[in-house]
C-alpha cells in the first residue's frame, strides 16, 4: 500500500468549539466531513505545486469525487475514500484509504492511517 502519511496534513481547528469526538451526533459526523473536505480535498494549485515538487502527493479531487466518507464504529470516527492512484493489480483494500480521525484539547484535527 502507497505510504501517504506526508500527504494527512493535521486539519487546524475550526472556528467554533472543539468537536466532541466521544460518541456519535450528525452533527459532529457533518462538520467532520466538511472539514476534511475543506482541508484535504480542497488544495489551491500552489499547493499541488509543492507537495509534486517535493514528490508527494496531493489530492486534486473533491470529497464527492474521491467518494468521502465519515464513519463511526467501536467508539472511533473514520474517514474513508478511494484512492486515486491505486497499485497495479489492487486488491479491494488497496483501492481505500482509511484513517482515524482524533483531535487534541486544543481542536486540531489529525488523521491516522489504520
Amino acid at each position: 500500500m502507497h505510504d501517504r502519511e506526508k500527504s494527512i496534513p493535521p486539519i487546524p481547528p475550526a472556528p467554533s468549539e472543539p468537536l466532541d469526538l466521544s460518541r456519535y451526533s450528525e452533527a459532529t459526523r457533518r462538520a467532520l466531513y466538511d472539514r476534511i473536505s475543506a482541508e484535504h480535498f480542497t488544495p489551491d494549485l500552489a499547493t499541488i505545486g509543492e507537495a509534486n515538487a517535493r514528490g508527494d502527493f496531493a489530492e486534486a479531487r473533491t470529497a464527492e469525487e474521491a467518494g468521502l466518507r465519515i464513519e463511526y464504529s467501536l467508539g472511533r470516527w473514520f474517514a474513508v475514500w478511494r484512492l486515486a492512484d491505486p497499485i497495479e493489480n489492487p486488491t479491494e483494500r488497496d483501492l481505500w484509504e482509511v484513517v482515524t480521525v482524533t483531535t487534541s484539547p486544543r481542536g486540531v484535527l489529525s488523521m491516522a492511517e489504520v
